[in-house]
């Protein structure tokens, strides 16, 4: 079965921890390893869950772009929730860019709109608060 995301998924892989490893160590061995095969033109990210290898240019907002497009909307109309760093470049280019709670501190710097709380219901509360649902 195809999803919509299949399309733009089938360009970046998440490997979901096990544990509290020490991501930026992980993504230090990643590159190194990536690096030695010859392929150095990919971007690795930590989202505190998951480590994401996402070819470079490959942005959510490009696929975002796409559906918009598609749906003739405009990104001020758009209301973008994320946690992590692969999230930013949507979350800064939609009419209203929000984090959750326990998205990284450096992230947060310069975003108005953060939850005050983490994750899924930190995601919640942001639809609520804007959406009303």
């Amino acid at each position: 079965m195809r999803s919509w995301q299949n399309d733009f998924m089938r360009c970046s892989k998440a490997f979901r921890s096990r544990g509290r490893e020490d991501h930026k160590k992980i993504i230090v061995e990643i590159k190194d390893l990536l690096r030695k095969k010859g392929f150095d033109n990919y971007h690795i990210s930590s989202s505190r869950v998951a480590i994401h290898i996402n070819p470079l240019g490959s942005l959510k907002s490009d696929a975002v772009e796409k559906i918009l497009r598609y749906h003739d909307v405009s990104w001020e109309e758009v209301l973008a929730i994320g946690d992590s760093e692969n999230d930013i470049d949507m979350i800064m280019r939609a009419g209203l860019g929000c984090l959750v709670k326990n998205a990284p501190d450096d992230l947060k710097r310069g975003i108005s709109c953060v939850s005050e709380k983490d994750a899924g219901e930190g995601f919640s509360e942001i639809i609520r608060r804007y959406i009303g649902i």
